[in-house]
């Protein structure tokens, strides 16, 4: 079961621009360095760091898709395959009836033990909880790519995350 959070902790971002870039993870790439302070992504009893440069930039289009997905359909069911060499792992994610659960298959993330990930099983909780999670984190993504100077008829899916960003209703746990 486990409860699934999101803290976005306060990353130093750059005021750098790439009229070239196309695509979220590329200008994510651009606007926040290797080093610097990480999020955390909570599953269950787990607390797994993701670098923004690297892990963030590669997770946020496919993120924006699957809280799209859920706010757009009672229910459904997604899968995504989250592609870093620090944060490689599959999550399934079943909603109906305002609830959700999520497995997920661990491979190569930041913890001591991929197996004990592994074997923590599935979470479940409010669909409404786990789509606001993501409200803090799609913000300061959206802030840092505006600030450094891209627009949303540059980069695919900005727009999307900044709809995002302004109109999910709540913040996660960590920032309600």
């Amino acid at each position: 079961m486990g409860m699934f959070i999101i803290q976005v902790s306060n990353p130093r971002m750059l005021r750098e621009y790439d009229p070239d870039d196309e695509s979220l993870s590329d200008a994510l790439q651009k606007v926040f360095p290797m080093d610097t302070e990480d999020a955390y992504l909570g599953w269950g009893a787990f607390s797994i760091p993701l670098n923004y440069k690297y892990d963030v930039s590669l997770m946020a289009e496919g993120a924006v898709n699957l809280v799209e997905a859920m706010l757009g359909s009672s229910s459904g069911e997604w899968s995504i395959g989250w592609p870093s060499n620090s944060f490689d792992c599959t999550w399934e994610v079943v909603w109906a009836e305002c609830r959700f659960e999520a497995r997920a298959v661990w491979r190569d993330v930041n913890v001591p033990s991929v197996d004990l990930l592994n074997s923590a099983g599935p979470l479940s909780g409010e669909c409404e909880q786990f789509v606001a999670e993501w409200k803090a984190l799609f913000e300061l993504l959206y802030r840092a790519l505006t600030e450094a100077g891209y627009r949303e008829s540059q980069i695919r899916k900005l727009s999307n995350l900044g709809v995002l960003a302004r109109t999910l209703p709540k913040r996660g746990v960590l920032y309600a």
